[in-house]
This record gives structure tokens, sequence and C-alpha cells, in this order.
């Protein structure tokens, strides 16, 4: 019996249950383990908390608005001094306030506009956007960070055609990019750049999927953790930190796909591009040309239908143009994996 037990133990089905429990075991310990530090369902037995909780309503708990525990126990690594109430987030759009409000307001990437009657007792906080505050709301602690200031009530369009302003803002913009691509190039690993680099040229279509999915996953998460360390004083370098590294991803991906235009440009016109820092510049450039005719276009009125066409497209290469960079980069794995 016992000889028998040992020949079953050694087989490939006993391993192959071996390895499925393991990971069942492991997978009820994960979710064993959020549910007692990071959320969980609560049944509603009684009718205490009527009429805003009804009898047999299931209510999702967020833990972490307490702060950050170990699992399986009440030790905190990290205390957010109790659940935080009545606060107001918007992110990558407008906020109208109107009345009390009896905690933070926080404005991501959008206008915030304070009537007569608004009254908040905490922080107001609002970045990349205007805030607009009526002389007779009462509000505690202002905290406001506009990254494009003048007027946005017509929209992205409007600002960009409001003369030569927004020309100069353009293409300094442009220029700080480039020059940012350029570093980032040079202080790169050759080796890894070119990985990079390959996988874009011989997965366009898996990079630009990549890309977009990459994209709009990463930036929510990187959205709604700037507003949850924003919301905590302590955490606002941290957020600055987190922000900073977004902006290198951005142009280290634009640098990517300029970098394989401008090595294909330079190969059309028969002129090597003997560093990579060259290609980059000629293949920004082309990207850029797009956008800098329509800011050209929009200092004059009478052209504005065919500057507002000029933007879009602009808008839109240089889009497609991250796009490809973040998936080459994430199917890389930042050039860390050779494309087979």
């Amino acid at each position: 019996m016992t000889r028998t037990l040992r020949k079953w133990a050694k087989s490939e089905t006993a391993k192959r249950l071996s390895r499925e429990l393991t990971f069942l075991a492991t997978l009820i310990l994960v979710v064993l383990a959020a549910r007692s530090s990071l959320a969980d369902h609560y049944h509603v037995p009684s009718g205490s908390m009527l009429p805003t909780l009804q009898i047999g309503d299931h209510v999702l708990v967020n833990k972490l608005a307490y702060g950050v525990r170990v699992p399986f126990s009440n030790l905190y690594l990290k205390d957010f001094n109790g659940p935080l109430r009545g606060d107001v987030v918007v992110v990558f759009g407008n906020a109208e306030i109107s009345g009390r409000v009896d905690g933070n307001v926080v404005v991501v990437f959008g206008n915030l506009l304070l009537d007569e009657s608004a009254e908040v007792t905490s922080k107001i906080v609002s970045v990349g956007g205007r805030l607009d505050q009526d002389p007779a709301a009462e509000v505690g602690d202002v905290v406001s960070v506009d990254l494009l200031p003048g007027d946005r009530d017509s929209g992205l369009l409007g600002y960009l055609g409001q003369g030569i302003l927004p020309f100069l803002m353009c293409q300094g913009t442009f220029l700080l990019t480039l020059i940012l691509a350029v570093i980032a190039v040079a202080a790169a690993p050759q080796q890894r750049f070119e990985s990079v680099l390959a996988t874009l040229r011989q997965s366009p279509g898996p990079s630009l999927g990549v890309g977009l999915v990459t994209a709009l996953v990463g930036h929510l998460a990187v959205a709604i953790l700037m507003v949850v360390l924003i919301l905590t004083v302590i955490g606002v370098p941290l957020a600055l930190l987190v922000f900073l590294a977004l902006i290198i991803v951005i142009v280290v991906s634009v640098a990517v796909c300029g970098a394989a235009l401008g090595s294909r440009i330079c190969r059309m016109l028969g002129t090597g591009c003997s560093q990579p820092w060259l290609t980059v510049v000629v293949g920004m450039a082309v990207l850029h040309m797009v956008s800098f005719l329509g800011s050209v276009v929009s200092m004059s009125e009478n052209l504005e239908p065919i500057a507002d066409t000029l933007v879009v497209l602009g808008v839109v290469i240089k889009t497609l143009a991250f796009l490809f960079g973040l998936g080459a980069l994430t199917l890389s794995r930042f050039g860390s994996k050779n494309p087979a």
C-alpha cells in the first residue's frame, strides 16, 4: 500500500493535482486578504438605517478609506484617520458646486465652478483646469494648478485659435518635448532602444492595439492614484512623481515612433542617420508638421475651418504616434525582450 502511494505521488497526475491545489489555495488566500484589507460586501439585515439603506440591500465597503491594514489583523500600516466623508472627485470632467460640501473637492483636468451658494468645509484642489470662484462662496484652503491658462469655453480648438501666443506655446511645447526625447534616447541603453524599434517595425498592428489598451488602463489608474495621493497631504510629492513618470513615458513613446519614422525617411532620402537621436529629430519634426501648419493658419480668422481641421489632424497623428510607441515599449518590456 505504501509503495503504491509513493508511486502515485511521483506520477504526472499527482504533480498536476498538486500544482492546481497550490494555485487554488493561493487564489483563495489572495481573495480573503483583499476582503480583509481592501474591500468587502455586507448584507443589511435590519431597518436601522432606513431610508438610506433598505432591508436586504447589499453594500460594498471600501476598507482603504480607513487606511492600509495588514490582512487578517487590526494593524494599520497607514492610518487615514477614519473614512473620507462627502468628498467630491471629478477626473477629466467639469464640476459645478452649489450648496454645502462637508469634505474635499478635487477636480483633475477639468474646470471647477463655485457659485455664490457654495460652501466647502475642507480643501479645494484643481489641477489642469480653470477655477472660477464667486466672491460670495465660502471655501477652505485652495490649491489650483492651471497648466493651460486661457479661455476654454470654446474647447480645445477655441483655445488653440487665439493668435500668436498659442502659436508660440505650441512650438515651445514641441521643442521642449523634442529636447526631452533626445535626452531620453541618448541616455537609454542602445541595445534596448533598438529592441523596442525592432518590435515596432515587425509588429506595428499589435503595437497599436496594445498601446491603446495600455493607454486607457494606465491613464485611468494614474488618474485614480493621483486623486488618492492628492487627498492626503503627505501624498502630494508622490503625486508629482507619478505625474512626472507619466510625462516621461509619453515622451519616450513618441520618441520611439519618431525614431522609427525618421530612420525610414533617412533611408528613402538616401542619407544615413548615423546617430539614434538624429532619427528622432527627423521623425518628430515630420510628426509635428501638420500641427505647425495648423498653428500658423489659426492666426488668420478667415481660415478658421482649415485651421480647425489641421489642429484635429495634428492631434490624431501625435496620439497615434504615442500609441504605437507605447505598444512597442509594452510588447518589448521596455527593450528587455528581443522580438522573435
